[in-house]
């Protein structure tokens, strides 16, 4: 197989992923497909829980977890058919399987880790719209459903629209929120759980802690705005001894050289 016929396979391959891709993305609010249940019998319980965790962090609700188990099953698929394609051996062929299956697990991660930083950063403003709703007389419920009225479909939203349903449908708020702490990785909502459930059970006021938790969040933000300013210096090191002071001394030296030769 010459190398046009390799180079053929690898973009039909690459065409298939995107294809399957785009259907899982587009189509993974029906739940009832054939295909889907045929896939959860073939996981693990322990792999779909743990599926639905990671969907569930990556504010990717709508998907189904056959959908991301599918989805790396066909990147693993590719990536190995193009190394075969281009005349590797088998070993090469099953580290590309690998190397396929685990690109999704890598994009996930990062697009979890996004999702969790976005987060983090929205929460000031929720918990300081939160506490006004509080003070001025409102219950957890009720100003739970004011503020996400003027929210956005964000991942901090659909937790607290999960939260609201819970305890609409008639769990006990304590209940709710520890079942928030099992949804979320984020250290500041978790601290907020927590310190709602104390709340909760000791009886005092939510407004005074939602507050002192936001002042300290924007603490947190300006401090951690504050160390990355501190590490800018040292990144910029390596740029400036390999690109810009060569080409400096290399200006340097040559306009000297130029002048020397004249003066010889």
């Amino acid at each position: 197989m010459n190398w046009f016929s390799a180079s053929i396979a690898t973009v039909a391959g690459l065409a298939v992923f995107l294809l399957i891709f785009v259907a899982a993305t587009t189509v993974s609010s029906v739940r009832a497909v054939p295909w889907r249940q045929w896939c959860e019998r073939m996981m693990r319980w322990a792999v779909r829980e743990r599926y639905a965790r990671q969907l569930c962090h990556a504010n990717l609700a709508h998907w189904h977890v056959a959908d991301l188990w599918a989805l790396r099953l066909v990147s693993g698929f590719c990536v190995g058919l193009a190394v075969l394609m281009f005349g590797f051996g088998l070993l090469w062929t099953i580290a590309g399987v690998i190397v396929g299956w685990a690109l999704i697990g890598v994009w996930l991660a990062q697009r979890i880790k996004e999702q969790q930083r976005l987060l983090t950063s929205q929460l000031p403003a929720f918990l300081d719209l939160l506490s006004m709703s509080l003070s001025a007389g409102m219950n957890l419920q009720t100003a739970v459903q004011l503020v996400l009225g003027f929210q956005a479909k964000t991942a901090l939203a659909n937790l607290w629209r999960t939260w609201l349903l819970q305890v609409r449908s008639g769990t006990a708020r304590i209940q709710a929120f520890k079942q928030m702490l099992d949804r979320v990785q984020s250290p500041a909502l978790r601290r907020i759980c927590v310190a709602l459930i104390q709340a909760e059970q000791s009886g005092s006021g939510m407004a005074a802690s939602l507050q002192a938790h936001s002042h300290q969040l924007r603490q947190e933000r300006m401090m951690n705005a504050e160390k990355q300013a501190l590490k800018a210096p040292v990144k910029m090191l390596l740029p400036l001894v390999v690109c810009f002071f060569p080409s400096t001394f290399l200006v340097l030296g040559f306009s000297i050289y130029i002048n020397m030769g004249d003066l010889i």
